[in-house]
């Protein structure tokens, strides 16, 4: 069986020993879903591998704000970060959203997808 897309992605994956749980035996292909995961997981396929999967099943317009979204992520997450960057990283998450605004219908825009503006205030 030749598997495809996104899904594909995750679970055709070769890891590194101790890098993240086997995340193949996380996909569900037929389904299309990826379940049973543990947190440092999540973080380790936003920051690593979902970049990787978007970037060879997506159109660059998609792939472009989504890679900004998670390096943004990975950047808030870090264990020390700069004053300045915080500026930054204000900054860039508007103009990620824009990008999204732009790609994605106004239905997929709820309260989750509006807060990461608020965290490099906090």
């Amino acid at each position: 069986m030749h598997i495809t897309g996104l899904v594909g992605v995750f679970k055709t994956a070769k890891l590194p020993d101790g890098s993240a749980l086997n995340i193949s035996k996380c996909v569900h292909v037929n389904n299309r879903k990826i379940s049973g995961y543990k947190s440092h997981d999540a973080h380790f396929m936003l920051h690593y591998l979902l970049p990787v999967a978007i970037k060879s099943t997506m159109p660059d317009i998609v792939v472009e704000p989504l890679i900004r979204f998670g390096s943004f992520f990975h950047s808030i997450c870090q264990k020390v970060i700069h004053l300045q960057d915080m500026d930054y990283l204000e900054a860039e998450v508007v103009q990620i959203l824009c990008q999204l605004e732009m790609i994605f219908p106004p239905s997929f825009f709820d309260i989750m997808v509006h807060l990461p503006i608020h965290l490099p205030k906090k």
